[in-house]
């Protein structure tokens, strides 16, 4: 089962703030989810893995280096 994790630990895992983790995951920016009737955000921890992997990879021909460089 996969491990469902919250905004701070999202922020954490991104290097980033907890409001530009929600600001992230309410634009689709990464793969986040509305967990319940207050709307808080969540993710699954290897869906944020992968998609920071995604990203390095990307960065190997952009020349940035972190998740948080590569936003802009």
């Amino acid at each position: 089962m996969k491990e469902i994790i919250g905004v701070g630990e999202i922020a954490k895992m991104l290097g980033v703030t907890g409001e530009t983790a929600r600001q992230w995951s309410a634009s689709g920016k990464i793969p986040a989810f509305r967990f319940d009737e207050n709307g808080r955000w969540k993710a699954y921890r290897e869906d944020i893995i992968e998609w920071i992997e995604s990203r390095k990879s990307a960065s190997m021909t952009s020349g940035k280096s972190s998740p948080s460089e590569q936003s802009s």
